[in-house]
């Protein structure tokens, strides 16, 4: 966004506070279920009050300045809040900054320094990427006398962007890739970037860019602007900002990440902060109480914890294999640079494996085995992997036993040998029962529905405005075991309405449930249904068969081990046609016994916006020309019946 490099400087681009009154304000301070070590703010003005009031719910923020602003340094490090210092650009205070100057701007306390502001962008901090990295090494001085890690130039797509040597620097990565060229053996810890979109799975796409440096990422300005001013809504914020922060808090490769902002009239709707001092909006409120780790899952595994780690060989000396278990992310094992190599670790007693997840360095293994042993000499594999892509491998289902865990790799994707941050090993769980709480406002992706504050018992937000044909999807829902769950909704509906559930974007069917009339929009009572589901990792879904009813969560429990298969035969009209392949990449076929040539068709996006629609004339649709995401086939049948499916669009 467009910022200047001093707080002074900053106060021109006219952040009129009285943009933030027509948000309404909130008579109490919001307050965070858990509070996440991720979760920051980008502002540069705040109150005392202010950083009470956001204190619940953020553990950091950052102002594009060297020290923190006047309102905010006396109370927030007694808040738990840290300040992030960053060098904007080349100047500081309006002349070429220096390591002595920046240094003594930085206070006591820092942990790391953030680079430079939108480098690529002319109207930002204006830098090419041999500019920026002629300047880092006077970061890397600051950097070492106040002992901070730092953090990548803060990049993003531009438009007005700058150029060298006839390259014009569009995107985050053609920069960074330029940078790190310039400067091979720079000290870089952490890549920052900022984003604008204003879907979930376009976020997912902009952090996916960046895992290919593999260090960890901070996203230090996000918020929805990549639309029509006239189409950003309040509640669009708000359905983004839930989206994004679940992903965000559940995603391992991102370190932390701020929302911009909390007064600021350059996108609508997306202030924290109100007109008065210390005043939440209620975009705030919700920002400030999401949870820490997203939607909460009962873990259905237990985290085992290896006594030892030991290896083929090391890089070096600060690259052992103790470095792969340590719990940091910045930390990594590498080996020499040959093939094979193993990462070995000793879980102290034999042990039961159902998980191994991890976190590669940019030099990744291509080719590897996981591989299990009770003497550390007899080897069994229970997963192989050919031709891995990097980032993080979480390989869940497995099936093993033994003291040892051994990663051994035969072939490198690169040159230099294997390098991995983290290895983290996991058990089955605990005999309890099983219990998922889905928060109904965090779901993946949606059609229809928006998101209004609760009366219910815990506060917060419900989804409400349902009509017949909306739906909710909620992702990565892990089914540890197959057999029969208890499904428990939270509603409340003046009149009654009827829901079903799926899995996987109605490829399974579960089944309908009856809502009640409870008396009122906020007069809540609890419904349930049985299912009956296969182990695996699910995309859970909700489906409004008819309207008028808000849902506040979804509560799933094991309630038996009797292992049956998900009844997927037809249970309405609706479900009469059935697609595939779903996911799809170009060519959908409907499967049915209906005569639908003739009938009209609209394809929706998840905020019910018509991507394509026609006639059918026959049981193929081409729908190579949508975006990546999930979308809502509506089919209107000559005696006027509507029939809705979801698909999947890779």
């Amino acid at each position: 966004m467009r910022k200047l490099p001093t707080l002074f400087r900053r106060l021109a681009i006219g952040c009129v506070l009285g943009a933030a009154t027509l948000l309404g304000g909130w008579p109490h301070q919001a307050t965070a279920q858990t509070k996440s070590s991720k979760r920051g703010i980008a502002y540069g003005y705040h109150s005392a009050a202010d950083m009470q009031a956001l204190a619940p719910g953020i553990s950091w923020w950052y102002n594009w300045y060297s020290k923190p602003e006047a309102g905010a340094a006396s109370v927030y490090a007694g808040l738990g809040i840290d300040y992030v210092p960053m060098q904007w650009g080349r100047d500081l205070d309006g002349s070429p900054f220096t390591a002595d100057r920046l240094a003594a701007n930085i206070p006591a306390g820092a942990k790391y320094l953030l680079g430079f502001n939108e480098p690529n962008f002319r109207s930002q901090a204006n830098l090419t990427p041999t500019q920026a990295a002629a300047l880092w090494p006077t970061l890397q001085e600051v950097a070492r006398r106040k002992n901070l890690k730092l953090v990548s130039p803060a990049v993003n797509y531009c438009g007005d962007c700058v150029s060298e040597n006839g390259t014009t620097y569009y995107s985050p990565t053609q920069y960074l890739d330029a940078f790190f060229a310039a400067c091979p053996s720079c000290q870089v810890d952490y890549i920052a970037v900022h984003t604008y979109v204003c879907e979930e799975q376009w976020l997912r796409d902009k952090i996916g860019e960046l895992k290919k440096y593999g260090k960890p990422i901070w996203l230090t300005e996000f918020s929805c602007g990549d639309m029509p001013h006239d189409q950003i809504t309040l509640d669009v914020q708000k359905r983004y900002l839930s989206a994004a922060v679940n992903y965000l808090e559940n995603e391992p490769a991102v370190f932390r990440y701020a929302w911009f902002s909390g007064r600021n009239s350059e996108i609508p709707n997306i202030n924290l902060l109100g007109a008065t001092s210390g005043q939440l909006t209620e975009l705030g409120q919700l920002y400030v109480s999401l949870p820490a780790g997203g939607s909460t899952t009962t873990p259905t595994t237990t985290r085992l914890t290896p006594v030892a780690a030991t290896a083929s060989s090391s890089e070096n000396s600060g690259t052992t294999a103790a470095k792969a278990i340590d719990g940091n992310l910045t930390s990594r094992w590498s080996s020499a640079f040959a093939d094979p190599q193993y990462l070995q670790l000793d879980l102290g007693t034999v042990k039961d494996i159902s998980r191994v997840k991890i976190t590669w360095e940019g030099a990744y293994g291509k080719d590897y085995q996981v591989q299990t042993s009770s003497d550390g000499t007899s080897w069994t594999s229970i997963q192989s992997v050919i031709n891995g892509d990097g980032g993080v491998d979480d390989m869940t289902g497995l099936t093993g036993r033994g003291r040892y865990l051994r990663i051994y790799g035969t072939r490198r994707a690169t040159t230099y040998g294997y390098s991995i941050y983290e290895v983290e090993v996991y058990g089955p769980a605990a005999p309890t029962a099983t219990t998922i709480n889905l928060e109904t406002e965090n779901y993946s992706s949606m059609s229809g529905v928006q998101t209004q504050t609760t009366t219910d018992t815990g506060g917060g937000l419900n989804v409400g405005y349902i009509d017949a044909g909306d739906w909710m999807a909620y992702g990565n829902i892990t089914f540890p075991t197959t057999g029969t769950y208890t499904v428990e909704y939270r509603v409340a509906s003046p009149s009654g309405g009827s829901l079903s559930s799926d899995l996987n974007s109605g490829t399974t069917q579960l089944g309908k449930v009856t809502i009640p009339a409870t008396g009122g929009w906020q007069t809540w009572t609890t419904v349930s249904q049985t299912v009956s589901v296969t182990a695996g990792i699910h995309s859970f879904g909700v489906f409004a068969q008819t309207g008028g009813w808000n849902l506040n969560w979804i509560r799933i429990s094991k309630a038996g081990s009797t292992a049956a298969k998900a009844n997927t035969a037809p249970t309405s009209s609706e479900q009469a046609v059935q697609l595939y392949p779903n996911p799809v990449t170009d060519k959908l076929y409907l499967t049915t016994d209906l005569a639908l040539a003739g009938s009209p068709y609209q394809i929706m996006d998840a905020y019910g916006v018509v991507k394509a629609s026609g006639t059918l004339e026959g049981t193929e649709l081409n729908v190579a020309s949508l975006r990546g995401g999930v979308y809502t086939l509506l089919i209107i049948t000559k005696d006027q019946q509507k029939i809705t499916q979801r698909l999947v669009k890779e």
